[in-house]
């Protein structure tokens, strides 16, 4: 399985459609949150899983300006949530199944 990423352990965004506790952040009526300690990709995507999330994907230029200020001011690298599994290599889907339509990360 080919991922987006650009290291082996780095902090996630978590995306979530319902639920929100003091945690999570509010954009464009989704819920994010970001993981307090590194985790590798499948690690990322089992604990967002468990909680009913995927890993964040990025699809406006608002979106990502939201996601940069939302790392509580450091400068670790997160995890989006891309893939091409079951998939032509190369050929990204976001995880939630929808296209890639905008990559200006």
């Amino acid at each position: 399985m080919n991922i987006i990423h650009g290291s082996a352990l780095i902090f996630g965004f978590i995306s979530l459609t319902n639920g929100q506790n003091e945690i999570w952040k509010t954009f464009e009526g989704r819920f994010y949150g970001h993981f307090d300690q590194p985790k590798t990709f499948f690690k990322a995507l089992e604990v967002c899983q468990n909680i009913d999330g995927i890993i964040a994907p990025v699809r406006t230029q608002q979106e990502s300006e939201f996601l940069i200020q939302s790392r509580s001011g450091n400068n670790e690298r997160r995890w989006i949530g891309g893939t091409d599994k079951n998939r032509k290599d190369g050929d990204y889907i976001w995880l939630d199944q929808s296209p890639i339509t905008w990559s200006n990360w």
